[in-house]
C-alpha cells in the first residue's frame, strides 16, 4: 500500500476525499474505489490492483465509471499487478499508474485497437522482403553474398512448401556462422544463442522463442545502421577510443546474444525440468554466486564496467582508452557499475548475464589467434558486451539504483540504444504454443535526415494484453535515452509514449 500512495502522490498530487456516504454517480458502481482522490480541480476514481488478476467487479466498475464520465485510474505498483490490467487496458481506456524508469509514470488511455489488418501475414520468421532490401544496400555490400545465400535458401524452402521453425533455425545458423568466419572467427558456431530455443522448446525456459527473436532484432536494426553507419562509428571519436571496427560486426554481436543470459536467469525451471523438482532460492543464488567468481567472469566484469563508464560518460575523457590491467586503480564509478552487473546477475535477470556470457565465449578464443589479429575482435565483442545489457530493464533499474541515474547517449552507446529500441517494440505474437503464421507488430524501421530512425507498426497485429507493456516498455527506454535531433535520434509511434 505505500508504493501505491507514494505513486499516487507523486502522479496526481492531491488529497482522499473522505465522506461517510456513498452518493450520487458513485452509487452505481459495482466496486467502491480504493480511494476518491482529489487533484487540482479533478476527482478521480483510484483502484488499486493487486496480485496477478484483477476482479470482475473492478472491471465492471471501470467501465460504468468510464460511461458515467468519471475519471479513473488504476494504480499497479509491480510487475504482476500490470499484467492483471493488461487484458483490460484497451477495451475499458483507464489510466495506469505505475513504476516507469524509477519514476511514477500515468498511462492515459489511448483509442482501442484494430479488429483487423490489412497487413500480410509472414510465413518466415524473417520477413523475406526485409531480406531482399538489405541484400540491395550500398553499405551492405560486405555482408552481400551472405544475405543472398540466406534469401535464396529461404525462396528454396517456400517453392518446396518445406518451411518450419526448424528448417528456418538451420538457414540462420548458416548464415551466422558465415558472418562470425568474416569476423575472423575460424571455429564459426552459434551454440549459445540455439541454446536458448533449446531450453525454451524444452519447458525449461519461457514461452517465447528468444533465438527467432533476436534474429528479428538483428535485421530490423542491421537495416538502420545500413542507412547512417556513420552515426554508429561516432563513438570512436566522441569517447576517444578511435577504433577502426565494423559497426555491422558489432551489431551482429549484440543483437545475437542479447538474451543468451536467459538460461541463468530460469536456472530454477532448468533444474526442475532435468531432476523434477525445482530449485529453492538459495541455490539458484549459489549457482549464479559461483559463476560471478570464475577467472573469466572477474576479467570480464573489470574490461566492461571499465569500457562502459567511459562510453556513458565520454566529455570526461582526457586520454585514449586501453584495456585495464588487473592491479590497475579504479574509480568509484567503475566500481559503481560493476555492482550493477553483478546485481543483475543475482537478481535474477539476464542483461549482464548475457554480456558475461559473450565475453566468456569468445576472448579465450581471440587469445588463442596470432597477436597481430587479436585487437580489432576484442573491440568489437567488448563494444557488444557493454551494448547487450541495456535492453534489459532490470538492468537500467540496478544502474539508477547504484549509480543515481541510467542515461545513455545515442551517440557513444548506439548499438545499445538501437537494441533497446528494437527490442522494446519487435514482437511477432508466434511462440512455443503453436501459432505458425502471424504478422510482425514492428514492420520496419524508417530512417529520415538527419538520423531519426522511426518504428513503423502495424497496431493490429498486437496482442490486445501487451498493449500496456508496450507502452511501458517505450517509456521506460525513452527515459533513458539522452538524444537530440541532431544526432542519432529514435521515435516511438505517438500512442505508444504519448
Amino acid at each position: 500500500m505505500a508504493l501505491a500512495d507514494e505513486l499516487l502522490n507523486e502522479a496526481l498530487p492531491g488529497e482522499e476525499i473522505v465522506t461517510r456516504r456513498v452518493s450520487g454517480r458513485w452509487k452505481t458502481l459495482t466496486e467502491q474505489p480504493w480511494k476518491r482522490w482529489r487533484s487540482g480541480n479533478k476527482v478521480w476514481a483510484v483502484y488499486l490492483a493487486l496480485g496477478n488478476r484483477l476482479p470482475e467487479t473492478i472491471v465492471q466498475s471501470l467501465g460504468t465509471a468510464r460511461d458515467l464520465d468519471v475519471l479513473t485510474v488504476v494504480v499497479a505498483p509491480d510487475s504482476d499487478a500490470i499484467s492483471a490490467v493488461s487484458p483490460h487496458f484497451p477495451e475499458l481506456r483507464c489510466h495506469v499508474l505505475c513504476r516507469i524508469a524509477g519514476r511514477a509514470g500515468l498511462i492515459i488511455p489511448g483509442s482501442p485497437l484494430p479488429t483487423s489488418t490489412q497487413a500480410t501475414e509472414s510465413p518466415s520468421r524473417i520477413p523475406i522482403v526485409l531480406l531482399q532490401e538489405l541484400e540491395g544496400k550500398v553499405a551492405l555490400r560486405s555482408l552481400r553474398a551472405s544475405l543472398a545465400r540466406l534469401r535464396r535458401g529461404y525462396q528454396k524452402l517456400l517453392e518446396g512448401d518445406e518451411l518450419d521453425d526448424d528448417s528456418e533455425h538451420l538457414l540462420l545458423r548458416r548464415y551466422a556462422a558465415s558472418i562470425m568466419r568474416q569476423a575472423g572467427f575460424r571455429s564459426a558456431n552459434i551454440d549459445t544463442p540455439s541454446m536458448i530455443r533449446n531450453l525454451e522448446t524444452s519447458g525449461w525456459g519461457g514461452r517465447r522463442d528468444h533465438f527467432f527473436h533476436s534474429f528479428q532484432n538483428y535485421f530490423f536494426g542491421l537495416f538502420a545502421i545500413s542507412e547512417i553507419p556513420e552515426r554508429f562509428n561516432a563513438y570512436s571519436v566522441i569517447a576517444k577510443l578511435h577504433w577502426n571496427i565494423d559497426p555491422f560486426a558489432v551489431w551482429f554481436f549484440t543483437a545475437l546474444w542479447h538474451d543468451v543470459g536467459y538460461g541463468l536467469e530460469k536456472i530454477g525451471n532448468i533444474f526442475e525440468g532435468i531432476f523434477g523438482t525445482g530449485a529453492d532460492n538459495n541455490q539458484a543464488e549459489q549457482v549464479r554466486l559461483q559463476y560471478l567468481k570464475s577467472v573469466i567472469i572477474q576479467d570480464a566484469l573489470r574490461d566492461i564496467s571499465c569500457l562502459m563508464v567511459r562510453l556513458l560518460n565520454p566529455q570526461r575523457a582526457s586520454t585514449t582508452w586501453l584495456f585495464p590491467n588487473r592491479n590497475r586503480r579504479r574509480a568509484p564509478i567503475e566500481r559503481q557499475v560493476e555492482e550493477a552487473l553483478r546485481t543483475n546477475v543475482l537478481q535474477e535477470s539476464h542483461g549482464a548475464a548475457s554480456s558475461l556470457r559473450l565475453y566468456a565465449e569468445y576472448m579465450p578464443r581471440i587469445t588463442r589467434m596470432e597477436t597481430e589479429n587479436q585487437l580489432v575482435p576484442k573491440q568489437i565483442i567488448l563494444l557488444a558486451c557493454c551494448s547487450a545489457p541495456f535492453h534489459d530493464w532490470h538492468f537500467r533499474e540496478c544502474l539508477r539504483s547504484l549509480c543515481g541515474e541510467c542515461r545513455v547517449a545515442t551517440d557513444s552507446l548506439p548499438f545499445a540504444t538501437l537494441l533497446a529500441f528494437v527490442d522494446s517494440i519487435q514482437d511477432d505474437r508466434r511462440d512455443l504454443a503453436g501459432l505458425k503464421s502471424e504478422v510482425n507488430f514492428l514492420e520496419r524501421l524508417i530512417v529520415n535526415v538527419p538520423a531519426t530512425v522511426t518504428a513503423q507498426v502495424n497496431r493490429a497485429a498486437l496482442n490486445v494484453g501487451s498493449v500496456l507493456w508496450k507502452c511501458i516498455e517505450a517509456r521506460d527506454v525513452i527515459a533513458c535515452l539522452s538524444q537530440k535531433k541532431q544526432t542519432l535520434f529514435f521515435e516511438y509511434p505517438n500512442w505508444m509514449v504519448a
